[in-house]
């Protein structure tokens, strides 16, 4: 993946939208392998734009900690993106694909996947520039068709494990599995280490070494009536190796948790 790639993922405002850009495709239409890269880069902006909408508060007010995390190229999400543009391009013709044909494609490939995590502002975009162009009706058809089916749980999964690896406060890449795990289930997924260590072998991704969060435990309420208690096992000197001594930082602001140099 070349460099450069997270950089517009961090709270990037794309100008124009990616379906605005003139592609190059002749009138007469592209190959698949033609649109392949566009098809990619599409994918990635999407999915950076929605993992930026759940944490990317948190890195907009921790300016050291997000100029760290500039140094992170987006593997995880650079992963799922190029696992939804294989899936997505097996249902396009093998050529005479439009431009129009592959932006109505894709949105409605994307709104598909996920309901949950769909990004409304695309949307209610592109719907603003494609209402009453050539095809109009048959695709606020299929829309309104896609958006009552059911989502897709797994893709909601991958999505989340992706996002938490590349941009959660305390990226997911710099956590154990086990501690992982945890933190997913936490989250709302139901998952175990075997998920985890399966996600991770799909995608290709390797957790950097050493950890940074070694332990992420939920335990039992000490009475009755009391909530349950989280135990960390956080190695700071890790943190320092990896160069994320302010991201570090930060996550202890998100999770609560006291400044380790003040006790």
């Amino acid at each position: 993946m070349k460099r450069g790639k997270q950089r517009r993922l961090l709270g990037r405002v794309p100008e124009p939208h990616f379906w605005q850009s003139s592609l190059g495709i002749p009138p007469q239409g592209a190959t698949r392998d033609e649109i392949a890269p566009l098809v990619e880069d599409a994918f990635l902006e999407t999915l950076g734009d929605l993992a930026w909408s759940m944490f990317g508060e948190h890195w907009t007010a921790h300016k050291a900690a997000c100029e760290e995390l500039k140094k992170l190229e987006p593997d995880g999400l650079a992963a799922l993106a190029r696992f939804c543009a294989g899936h997505f391009l097996k249902r396009l013709p093998k050529d005479g694909i439009t431009q129009s044909q592959l932006w109505d494609e894709f949105q409605l490939y994307v709104a598909r996947m996920n309901h949950a995590y769909q990004d409304e502002g695309a949307l209610a975009d592109y719907l603003k520039d494609r209402i009453g162009k050539p095809g109009w009706q048959d695709f606020q058809r299929r829309l309104v068709q896609t958006l009552d089916a059911k989502e897709s749980p797994e893709f909601r999964h991958r999505f989340i494990f992706c996002a938490f690896w590349d941009v959660f406060p305390l990226p997911l890449r710099f956590w154990a599995d086990a501690a992982a795990a945890e933190l997913l289930t936490s989250a709302g997924l139901k998952t175990n280490l075997d998920k985890v260590r399966n996600f991770r072998k799909e995608f290709r991704l390797r957790p950097r070494s050493p950890a940074i969060m070694k332990r992420y435990e939920r335990l039992p309420p000490r009475k009755a009536g009391e909530e349950g208690r989280l135990a960390f096992g956080i190695d700071e000197r890790a943190a320092g190796q990896h160069g994320l001594t302010a991201t570090l930082r930060a996550y202890r602001k998100f999770a609560k948790l006291p400044d380790a140099s003040k006790s």
